[in-house]
């Protein structure tokens, strides 16, 4: 095709640095390519454009490119990009003035961009099944650890007590608004833009509605000049992952700090842990750092897709795709193993029970507890317990050990007044499980409040799942539909 207009063959560096690798990677999209390939003969033999001998004598031979594999498929980077690739397999078998007319009505421009919403299509699908799963596996832990206590750190200090299941559910709400963006974004990618040639439409009758119906796509994609400038739904689908594996990070994150001996409230199993070759102690996450690394590196993936789809203006054919097959190979990878690392988590009670009693995590309630029975304001509240806890530190008396004339002096100290607040009064409001049971706002960590949003999990991961399975035997449904009308026309 290329020597008719250009008259020479192209140059050795043009075949290695550019068509060799491009050939390398429309190859990983060989049967989304065969697909699209015999969709729309099929559809040219229904709109009579190809006579049916003609349509059967090409679909047969895309049936046996198919039964080839991509292994197997002979490929030369002197003849060019993959579409020119099955033309020439075409031309072998059934000679170029048959074979030819496959492409009557298409360009290589939709071809290819028909290509890539299919791969998007399959690797936005699969990282939402992967989310599911994740998500799945964190909400029966929740569900074991509904009123575990633990510690709420903010600036890695002791905040306040909360529960592991809260801890948990709070996860599983992010990665379910993860999910939503990317379903958002699934809308968008699920268009078909096959049958928009070079960006003007055709001048033959085409069926877009009957390819959409065939590679199970959800609409067709207009303009027409949209099937060939526009590529932002990938910009938008790695923009959804983009974020998803920033909360990632973030669980990865905690978990591996809870790893650490000073924390020593959560590990990973044994199985996602390394050693060392010298210190014969150590029981390294090396699954989770993993994690961190994959997820890390997720922030250049946004800006790259970006700047490659800057190009040279709308009119640069296939741009910002290239990142989108790593991004899709990593989002797999980091969703697998953190699947992995929840499924062996190993969590100690006791420790958590521990650290949630200990640092004065409880004394925000002490500073409730006054306002409440002395009905002084809080910001008054506020400053006895800030300077209790000064005093306290200061003679090393812990929070258990409080008395009424500790608070007492703590008061005429900072507003001038004593408070006479009795002893029980004092501990329960220093008591982390009395903490937790008396929050009452909706999404609080009481273990009743943690125990409905569960229930609620429950619900939204049910639609997820539902949403996934009816995507897929859309998809399921238009393969059958392409083998059915293959079939009548072989027939």
């Amino acid at each position: 095709m290329t020597d008719a207009r250009l008259g020479k063959p192209p140059a050795e560096r043009l075949l290695e640095y550019v068509h060799g690798p491009r050939l390398i990677e429309e190859k990983k999209a060989f049967y989304e390519y065969n697909d699209i390939d015999l969709a729309h003969t099929v559809m040219l033999v229904e709109q009579e454009v190809l006579s049916e001998e003609d349509g059967k004598a090409i679909l047969e031979g895309l049936k046996e490119m198919r039964e080839l594999g991509p292994d197997k498929f002979p490929t030369d980077p002197v003849i060019g990009s993959f579409l020119l690739q099955v033309e020439d397999y075409l031309f072998s078998k059934i000679g170029e003035d048959i074979g030819g007319k496959m492409h009557t009505g298409r360009s290589r421009i939709d071809q290819g961009a028909t290509v890539v919403r299919l791969k998007c299509r399959k690797g936005c699908l699969n990282v939402m099944d992967l989310l599911l799963k994740l998500q799945t596996t964190m909400l029966e832990l929740a569900k074991q650890h509904v009123g575990t206590l633990t510690i709420f750190r903010t600036h890695l200090q002791h905040a306040q007590p909360s529960t592991f299941g809260h801890f948990l559910v709070s996860y599983l709400y992010t990665f379910n608004h993860d999910f939503n963006r990317l379903r958002d974004a699934y809308a968008r990618i699920n268009l078909n833009p096959l049958g928009t040639a070079a960006s003007v439409g055709t001048s033959w009758p085409l069926s877009r509605s009957r390819t959409t119906e065939l590679l199970g796509f959800n609409d067709i994609e207009v303009p027409a000049r949209r099937g060939y400038a526009v590529y932002d739904f990938v910009a938008e689908c790695i923009s959804a992952i983009t974020i998803d594996l920033a909360n990632l990070y973030d669980l990865a994150t905690d978990l591996y700090l809870d790893s650490t001996y000073e924390f020593r409230t959560a590990e990973a199993g044994a199985e996602y842990c390394g050693s060392s070759s010298i210190m014969p102690q150590k029981k390294n996450p090396y699954g989770l750092e993993a994690v961190r690394r994959i997820t890390g590196t997720a922030i250049g993936y946004l800006p790259s897709t970006l700047a490659q789809l800057r190009g040279c203006g709308t009119g640069d054919a296939m741009r910002g795709v290239s990142i989108m097959y790593s991004v899709f190979d990593r989002t797999t990878v980091a969703l697998d193993l953190m699947q992995g690392i929840m499924e062996t988590l190993t969590v100690h009670k006791d420790r958590m029970k521990e650290l949630a009693g200990s640092c004065w995590a409880t004394a925000s309630n002490l500073a409730d507890t006054i306002v409440r029975v002395k009905g002084i304001s809080f910001r008054q509240a506020h400053h006895v317990v800030a300077r209790l806890v000064k005093n306290c530190i200061e003679i090393n008396v812990s929070q258990h050990d409080v008395t009424s004339e500790m608070v007492d002096r703590a008061a005429l100290e900072t507003i001038g007044i004593e408070l006479s607040l009795d002893a029980e009064t004092i501990k329960q409001a220093l008591d982390p499980e009395d903490f937790v049971n008396t929050r009452v706002t909706e999404g609080s960590c009481n273990p009743r409040e943690v125990e409905r949003m569960i229930e609620d999990m429950t619900h939204m991961l049910e639609q997820e799942e539902g949403w996934i399975s009816k995507q897929s035997q859309q998809i399921d449904q238009s393969h059958t539909k392409l083998d059915e009308a293959i079939e009548r026309i072989l027939k």
